[in-house]
């Protein structure tokens, strides 16, 4: 069935499950990664991070991820992307361990065997239900429901009996997710059983919500009064940092760079030598008999593949001139461009292809990779196919008898939907619903056209043939019987051509150039002064990045292939502050940084937030000057008409506001002037007041006032509503602060 493939491929990410943010901390975890020994030791720089004071020795770490990576391959090879989140779940198994699991113990949570066969089989829990849905309708497999729709136990139990043992392995891991799932929920609800809103509570939450007030206000922004006629002393803003030290902590390092970037592209020579290269090829290309066309490309095509397909006129390059269409066989042609890649095609004929063909094949599969149980060799299984070719073109009533027997196309076998039930309603493998007719039955994957997804010899013959036709076609995979079955009633002229391509780049000595050019700018300006002069100086495109963190795995303008910064970011924490490092070669671009401001845990130095301060500080003296100025106008004003005219600044109006306001018309975010608006008596006209962006005076010219509803039950569960979300996951947030958590993993490959 679906999960057991699935755990063993995913190792427990399971995608989709449940939908708990809790799961993102808890659930992804490998199997049988439990804490067994030491995990502490080594000097600082063999680790990878701390959890609760311990330190993480990155020789266990890296027995952990290997381990979740042997689960997820399952015999396969792992991408980048996949290689990456063995580590992060590495990681987050270890969080588990040392910070929630030791929350749990010692809150006397746990899941018993009884509890948990009850959670798989008896009353089985969502984890369990969810494998046997389709993914895109969200229903029951039929084979697994009720008429009704509902999950048929019964069924589940008869699957269990019936495992033999590695499926009762994977079983009993997916029950291993079911019981850490159900400690997660005992926890919640552990959370949830405290949390109560009193109908004061909700009465208020109520009445932020409804309660509005119109006002009248005067505005005077900071921006009139010049910075330059305002003087900020140090003392002004140590005193500032001081008294503000709590607003300036960072929980995460990070740092501040500056980086300018050389794409390093093919000079002129490179083409020059490219295209020289090209005309060589040309030369001998023509000369090549047709039959070893196929060989001879895959000989000169940088990726080893050989090239010889068809293509109807609107497919080709418009560099390719008309002449070459109407030219005799042999005719080569080139070098000409396309993009950042120069070609030289040859012609091979020119024919008239089916739009789609109906074929059926019958595999004789030669040793390979790809089937290493297969020990033919390629001359035994032509000789075999040829074999049977020629029986079948005699009788072709003994394909399905031939397809069943000989065939090693494994598409012929019918889809086990008892293990995979999802399958059932997979119409690309059961295109009409009956399981009795399925996608390969009998060698048999219906039409195709030039876009399948087959590999070329095998469209080559099946869109290049007339129905009935019956041939054996080599390809990587071994030797197919092919038999047209059906071919469509229109036809595209098509140029069959055998072709060489080579991408432009860059020449190791055009490398050299960029790199020693790099290298003279990092090593003229070696300092922070230096190296925004000559950025500057020269019209550099400089880039930034303010927050860097240690595990980033991005930079800016490093999105391409092989263009990985992991060891440039390396390189910036090894850095200080203030250092510009050597060049460095990402991908197709060399690097110069500097590394500009270094943010550690904890207290913010002054200077990293001096300018910021330094604003604050001149609003807050510009404030005080407005204060003072308005305060005494306001002596002798009742209303705020009077004190407009008094101030020489318009009356504006702001109506509605809540207190769930945001903003305020043309001001932005200023939260005392909703509350003063709020609280403050009708009529009645407020203080000087400071605000976000200026000083303010208002007047509540309407308020509009809420009775307490009737059932205040219903507004307690909604704001209850909420609380509960937040239980479900900032627990474990808090947990995981107070573990005072330092993660390194960036530093070391894995």
């Amino acid at each position: 069935m679906s999960v057991l493939e699935s755990i063993r491929k995913r190792t427990g990410l399971l995608v989709g499950l449940v939908g708990l943010a809790i799961i993102l901390f808890i659930l992804q975890l490998s199997l049988g990664s439990g804490y067994t020994g030491s995990i502490f030791g080594g000097g600082q720089e063999n680790q990878v991070g701390s959890i609760n004071g311990n330190n993480i020795d990155v020789r266990v770490f890296m027995d952990r991820v290997n381990k979740i990576r042997n689960e997820m391959s399952n015999g396969q090879e792992l991408n980048d992307q996949q290689r990456q989140q063995a580590v992060n779940q590495a990681w987050e198994d270890l969080i588990r361990e040392m910070v929630y699991d030791k929350e749990f113990d010692k809150l006397g949570l746990g899941c018993s065997d009884e509890e948990l066969y009850y959670n798989m089989q008896v009353n089985p829990h969502p984890i369990i239900v969810n494998q046997f849905r389709d993914q895109q309708t969200q229903q029951i497999s039929p084979e697994f429901a009720n008429p009704d729709g509902s999950f048929n136990v019964k069924k589940l139990t008869e699957l269990v009996a019936s495992f033999g043992p590695d499926q009762k392995k994977i079983w009993n891991q997916l029950g291993e997710y079911v019981r850490k799932q159900r400690v997660v929920e005992k926890y919640q609800a552990l959370i949830k059983a405290g949390l109560y809103t009193t109908s004061n509570e909700a009465f208020r939450s109520y009445e932020d919500q409804n309660k509005s007030a119109d006002a009248s206000f005067v505005f005077k922004k900071f921006s009139v009064i010049a910075d330059s006629l305002i003087k900020v002393e140090d003392s002004d803003v140590q005193n500032y940092y001081n008294e503000h030290i709590s607003d300036y902590q960072n929980e995460v390092p990070s740092r501040s760079i500056e980086y300018v970037v050389w794409d390093v592209v093919p000079s002129r020579a490179d083409q020059d030598t490219l295209i020289a290269e090209m005309n060589r090829v040309k030369a001998d290309f023509s000369g090549i008999d047709l039959s070893e066309d196929s060989s001879y490309t895959q000989s000169q095509n940088e990726k080893g593949m050989p090239d010889v397909a068809s293509y109807s006129k609107d497919k080709l390059s418009p560099e390719i001139d008309s002449a070459f269409f109407a030219s005799p066989i042999k005719t080569t042609f080139g070098p000409f461009r396309e993009g950042n890649t120069f070609k030289v095609i040859k012609m091979r004929g020119v024919e008239m292809v089916n739009d789609s063909s109906h074929v059926r094949h019958i595999l004789i599969a030669k040793a390979n990779p790809r089937s290493q149980d297969i020990t033919r060799t390629a001359e035994q299984a032509k000789k075999m196919a040829d074999s049977l070719k020629n029986v079948l073109s005699k009788d072709l009533k003994k394909w399905d008898e031939f397809c069943e027997k000989y065939s090693d196309d494994p598409g012929k076998k019918r889809p086990d939907i008892r293990k995979n039930p999802e399958l059932i309603s997979n119409k690309q493998v059961f295109p009409t619903g009956d399981t009795n007719k399925w996608m390969g039955k009998g060698g048999d994957y219906g039409w195709m056209n030039e876009n399948s997804q087959y590999v070329p010899e095998f469209k080559q013959f099946g869109l290049s043939g007339k129905k009935g036709a019956l041939g054996v076609v080599a390809t990587d995979f071994g030797y197919h019987i092919m038999e047209i079955l059906e071919v469509s009633k229109s036809q595209t002229k098509k140029y069959n051509l055998a072709s060489i391509s080579r991408d432009l780049v860059a020449s190791d000595e055009t490398r050299r150039d960029y790199l020693n050019k790099a290298s003279q700018f990092a090593g003229q300006n070696s300092t922070a002064e230096k190296f925004a002069a000559a950025v500057e100086t020269q019209k550099l495109n400089k880039r930034v990045n303010e927050d860097l963190k240690e595990n980033d795995m991005y930079l800016p303008g490093f999105q391409g292939q092989n263009e990985n910064p992991k060891q440039l970011i390396r390189d910036v924490y090894k850095a200080e502050a203030g250092q510009v490092l050597p060049p460095v070669e990402i991908g197709n671009k060399i690097v110069v940084t500097l590394v500009k401001k270094a943010k550690e845990k904890g207290n913010l130095p002054i200077e990293f937030v001096k300018d910021e301060i330094t604003s604050k500080v001149r609003d807050e003296k510009k404030a005080q000057q407005i204060m003072n100025d308005f305060n005494e106008k306001l002596k002798s004003c009742k209303t705020i008409s009077d004190f407009s005219a008094k101030a020489g600044l318009p009356v504006e109006k702001a109506d509605k506001l809540q207190f769930t306001s945001y903003s305020i018309p043309n001001y932005g975010k200023e939260d005392e002037f909703i509350a003063t608006a709020l609280t403050l008596e009708k009529g009645k006209i407020s203080k000087a007041t400071k605000g976000t962006a200026g000083v303010w005076v208002l007047q509540v010219d309407n308020i509009v006032t809420v009775e307490k509803p009737k059932d205040i039950k219903e507004q307690q569960k909604l704001f209850m509503a909420g609380f509960l979300s937040r239980a479900q996951y900032e627990p474990m947030e808090a947990l995981k602060k107070l573990a005072e958590i330092e993660d390194h993993k960036a530093k070391f490959d894995y």
